[in-house]
């Protein structure tokens, strides 16, 4: 769809993508902005405390994105009915909110929907999720280590694209949707917590940062009207 919407364009800016995919469109990779509220997160002590958590284990934060993730949380439900939360990890669920009844009966630790993903960001260490520009932006600036189960039906499997990215940048563990229905979330979740490998995703994500996405768009828009301007004059 992109590429569609791209002729009626001067550019279009997002993510980095596939060379072959910049290359049939006015694709600019500058990066997807982030909230400011993100650039300075709260307290864990006090993100623990408004969330109802214990602040004596780590804390695995599984969302689906703002309308859930059906196939996230059953696996989220499969976990503490069979007991499979890694020793010294709890769960915090963002469920959406036409699935969050459902979740809420086994994981007391979960919220339909937040307004504002500050405190989750703030006590996680380990996040579960979908493989949106704008969820792999945020855990990018806020350096956190991910397991990311792209949407098997996301147009042109971009999805796909971005989790592969962050897998080659060592910054995340990639599981398909299919994997995780098919319960193979407990295994990867117990390599994936150690010590070791979770420092190690979170210092690929950070690698993957770079500089504000809002200072390249800025100076896009500088770029585009100052030559639109000239244009006008000649």
């Amino acid at each position: 769809t992109i590429g569609i919407k791209s002729r009626f364009v001067d550019e279009v800016w997002g993510p980095p993508l596939e060379p072959d995919f910049r290359a049939r469109t006015r694709y600019v990779a500058t990066g997807v902005p982030i909230r400011s509220a993100l650039r300075s997160l709260p307290q864990r002590s006090g993100a623990i405390a408004r969330l109802g958590l214990n602040p004596s284990l780590q804390t695995l934060v599984a969302t689906g994105g703002s309308q859930g993730a059906r196939s996230i949380n059953d696996a989220v439900i499969d976990l503490v009915k069979r007991d499979r939360v890694p020793e010294g990890w709890q769960i915090f669920a963002l469920t959406g909110r036409s699935d969050y009844e459902r979740v809420r009966a086994i994981l007391p630790a979960a919220r339909a929907y937040l307004e504002e993903m500050g405190d989750a960001y703030a006590v996680a260490d380990l996040v579960l999720a979908r493989a949106g520009a704008s969820t792999l932006s945020e855990l990018g600036a806020l350096a956190k280590p991910s397991i990311l189960v792209p949407y098997p039906y996301a147009t042109q499997a971009h999805q796909a694209v971005n989790a592969a990215r962050f897998a080659s940048a060592g910054a995340a563990v990639v599981l398909g949707d299919d994997e995780l229905q098919a319960g193979h979330l407990p295994t990867l979740l117990a390599q994936t917590v150690e010590a070791h490998r979770l420092q190690a995703l979170g210092a690929g994500a950070a690698r993957l940062a770079g500089a504000d996405p809002s200072n390249a768009i800025l100076a896009r828009i500088d770029a585009l009207t100052s030559r639109k301007k000239q244009a006008y004059q000649k």
